[in-house]
């Protein structure tokens, strides 16, 4: 169980936080309202990062991986990663996630999320989070002046901490167990990868499983190995971009394709015709 912090402890820290804030101007901020609903294909990695990243999920669902677990996200869920972690998420693509985000770097950012969490690598919580952000985007947008005069930023921060250490989830991460839930995620991935080649083992050492463990519970939950599923899934975008006239090369190369020769014999073969013959619409 961790500990929740006083107010006492609260209000005698935060004079160090603001003084920080002003005096050192050791903490950055990033803001944005994101919409992935437009983009099933939404897909970020990154290597010792150097933010940390709060997101909360307005709807839909997706997937993130963080030091080789997987972590299924859903409707109202919140989640923070903190800065100097390896992780990578993606929308699920039948039911792509819309979402509200916040990056944040910094001395206060770092001594909240040790208080309240303790260094863990992940923090999920699920409730409706979106009148804090709400408050947060909307302090983040005075002037830099207006800012440095308010105790608003480390308070609504303390806020939100604390509201996600009361609403916690559960951070079970996929096993095989749970075939359905790690097909889903193995879809997920090769969905939002579809611009490089497949490559079972990378998705292998992704998600920490057997080559074997990965196509079996693929295939019994969709009836097709992974690797063929990549391959369709890629060639029904390839059929609507050039349908669209976008030219042979360029679908070969937006895809993932070594060559478009190469590109061009895979089409034939799936699609039964060469991708130059393809119509485009009117």
């Amino acid at each position: 169980m961790h500990n929740t912090p006083t107010i006492s402890h609260i209000i005698t820290t935060l004079s160090q936080w603001r003084r920080s804030l002003i005096m050192e101007q050791e903490i950055v901020y990033y803001k944005t309202i994101s919409d992935n609903r437009k983009n099933p294909y939404f897909y970020n990695s990154q290597t010792k990062s150097k933010y940390c990243i709060i997101e909360f999920l307005l709807s839909g669902k997706g997937t993130i991986n963080i030091d080789n677990k997987t972590y299924f996200l859903r409707k109202n869920d919140f989640y923070i990663v903190p800065a100097n972690s390896n992780y990578e998420y993606f929308t699920e693509v039948d039911d792509p996630y819309q979402r509200y985000w916040v990056c944040m770097e910094g001395t206060l950012i770092e001594n909240l999320y040790n208080t309240y969490f303790n260094e863990e690598k992940i923090v999920i919580a699920n409730a409706d989070f979106s009148p804090y952000f709400k408050q947060i985007f909307s302090v983040l947008n005075k002037s830099n002046d207006d800012l440095t005069d308010e105790y608003d930023v480390p308070l609504l921060l303390h806020k939100l901490f604390l509201f996600a250490a009361n609403n916690r989830s559960s951070t079970k991460y996929f096993n095989s167990n749970s075939s359905k839930g790690s097909a889903s995620a193995f879809k997920n991935y090769i969905c939002s990868n579809f611009s490089n080649p497949f490559s079972l083992k990378e998705m292998s050492e992704k998600f920490c499983m057997s080559k074997n463990q990965i196509i079996n519970i693929f295939k019994k939950e969709y009836n097709i190995t992974p690797q063929l599923f990549s391959t369709l899934y890629k060639l029904d975008m390839a059929e609507e971009m050039l349908k669209r006239g976008t030219s042979v090369k360029e679908t070969a190369q937006y895809l993932g394709y070594s060559t478009d020769k190469y590109f061009s014999s895979i089409f034939k073969k799936y699609k039964k015709i060469p991708p130059s013959q393809v119509k485009r619409h009117k």
